[in-house]
C-alpha cells in the first residue's frame, strides 16, 4: 500500500524540473521507508521505453499515481504495478 499523497503534492511534484524531481524521488519520496517503487505493465510485462539517444531504461515512480498519469496519457493496455524490492534482490 503506498503513502498518503494529496492533490497539492502530486502537482507540485509534477511542477518540478528532472532534477528535483530526481532528488524528491531519492530523498524526499518515502521510497526507503515503503520499500515500495511503481512501475508500469501490461499483459506482455513491463514496460522498458527506448529513449531518444536509443538507450533502454526501466522506468520507476515512488508512488501509483504517477505511474497511473503515464498511463493514462501515453501507454494504453498498461497499468501501474508495485515493484517490490525484494523481487530484485
Amino acid at each position: 500500500m503506498p503513502y498518503r499523497m494529496n492533490e497539492k503534492q502530486f502537482d507540485a511534484v509534477l511542477a518540478l524540473d528532472g532534477l528535483d524531481r530526481y532528488d524528491y524521488f531519492v530523498s524526499k519520496s518515502k521510497v526507503a521507508d515503503w520499500e515500495l517503487l511503481w512501475g508500469v505493465k501490461s499483459d506482455d510485462g513491463w514496460l522498458v521505453p527506448v529513449a531518444p539517444e536509443e538507450f533502454d531504461y526501466f522506468p520507476l515512480w515512488p508512488h501509483p499515481e504517477y505511474a497511473q498519469k503515464i498511463v493514462d496519457e501515453n501507454f494504453p493496455g498498461h497499468r501501474a504495478t508495485v515493484f517490490e524490492r525484494r523481487a530484485v534482490k
